[in-house]
């Protein structure tokens, strides 16, 4: 399918936003049907396992444009992105309301920098932030249990995500 529409269209394009392991990207990065991969940290499974994908698409000149999964995902993202040669764009779900950078979060007084239109890693340890327990809103309460979500599998037999 990639291959055919590779051929059909001039703009870059990025695939990968819910692939969950490598398997998913790697023939796609090899064979250069892509221009970015969307993997993000959490999908694939933490950091070692994203810069293994983030090398893949250095040797085969292929950008990353990880998925937003949250900020605190969005900081290691910050600092594994900073070791990429290749070009990278990060996806920011989290847009202030005047547009000038990320929102501020509560439970996070410490997090990624943002300076003149960028994310910068920082020198803090860790991923460089701090977590404050005590600004988190609960949004749900789980009192009982409840059936399993779907389960999705590849021909294999192995699950997936979606």
């Amino acid at each position: 399918m990639y291959r055919a529409f590779r051929g059909q269209v001039k703009v870059p394009i990025a695939v990968g936003e819910f692939f969950g392991a490598r398997w998913d990207i790697n023939e796609l990065i090899e064979q250069q049907l892509i221009d970015y991969a969307r993997v993000s940290i959490p999908n694939v499974g933490g950091i070692t396992e994203y810069m293994k994908i983030a090398a893949l698409c250095e040797t085969h000149y292929v950008g990353l444009i990880p998925h937003f999964s949250g900020p605190i995902s969005e900081a290691a993202l910050v600092h594994a992105c900073a070791a990429f040669s290749g070009p990278v764009l990060m996806e920011m779900n989290n847009e202030s309301m005047d547009g000038t950078g990320p929102r501020e979060v509560p439970y996070l007084p410490q997090s990624y920098d943002f300076r003149n239109g960028k994310y910068w890693p920082n020198s803090r340890p860790g991923l460089g932030v701090a977590f404050d327990p005590k600004r988190v809103q609960m949004i749900a309460e789980v009192t009982q249990h409840a059936a399993p979500g779907a389960l999705f599998h590849r021909p294999d037999g192995s699950m997936t995500n979606w």
